[in-house]
């Protein structure tokens, strides 16, 4: 994709461009806290690609089950609402190279930033499908005569509000679901003149956080006195007659 930065043509994508990357998933469980009455369980599940965007690539995430809080002092809970974001890092580093025969100024600019999240299987998580997109951002400004190189490094973290799940019931299960992500990165290195070059690689990891709220029963009340079965009480009656009589003979 062409575009002009600072009075610079580039044709450059942060993503195939690199040729084949690798993608890493770090699966995160469940934790949990809260009090006998109500809690969260909270997972940050991610994954990351070098040198490529992703493509319809999935982000397991676990379904609130009631034992991920059945046990020591919290009793089962009981889903009763789900939140979760969702963002995106890119880390772009290289090389920067004055190729021209004057000295010039500028940078390496990511122009396009771009994350798309949607259900996965089963199609639970997302509906409908949720965007996001970056501004422009770019590296230090450096000023390099004919010929001279540079490192450059540069970060951008976006992310999405806060969306409610609903039903919460649609995320109380066993097992796993899934979060499918795609990306768009491009950018390139820009100067005036228009003489910079780069050399550059990309690490760019995906994210999703979910929060489940639960509420617990109260406790059962202790069971009831036992009550005295109506024979009990007649055959208690009679006992205690047959005592009176005795003692108004003696007294006699």
């Amino acid at each position: 994709m062409k575009y002009n930065l600072l009075g610079a043509v580039s044709t450059i994508a942060l993503g195939a461009a690199f040729g084949i990357g690798t993608h890493g998933a770090a699966h995160a469980a469940l934790t949990c806290s809260g009090t006998m009455s109500n809690g969260t369980c909270t997972e940050i599940d991610h994954i990351t690609a070098t040198g490529q965007d992703f493509t319809n690539i999935s982000i397991p995430v676990d379904y609130f089950s009631a034992s991920n809080v059945g046990s020591g002092p919290i009793p089962t809970g009981t889903l009763s609402s789900v939140t979760y974001s969702f963002g995106d890092m890119v880390h772009v580093s290289g090389t920067l190279t004055n190729s021209g025969s004057g000295t010039a100024t500028g940078s390496f600019a990511v122009s396009i930033n771009q994350y798309t999240f949607a259900g996965g299987t089963p199609s639970s998580f997302l509906s409908p499908t949720q965007t996001g997109s970056a501004g422009t951002f770019h590296s230090a400004l450096v000023t390099l005569t004919p010929g001279q190189k540079t490192p450059f490094s540069t970060t951008k973290t976006f992310t999405s509000g806060t969306f409610n799940g609903t039903p919460p019931s649609q995320y109380a299960n066993t097992g796993q679901f899934d979060a499918l992500v795609n990306t768009l990165t491009q950018g390139g290195a820009s100067s005036t003149p228009a003489n910079f070059t780069a050399s550059e690689a990309t690490v760019e990891t995906a994210f999703v956080t979910i929060t489940y709220n639960y509420t617990t029963p109260p406790p059962p009340p202790p069971p009831p006195s036992p009550t005295p079965e109506p024979a009990s009480m007649a055959l208690l009656g009679v006992g205690l007659a047959g005592l009176g009589a005795i003692r108004r003979r003696r007294k006699s």
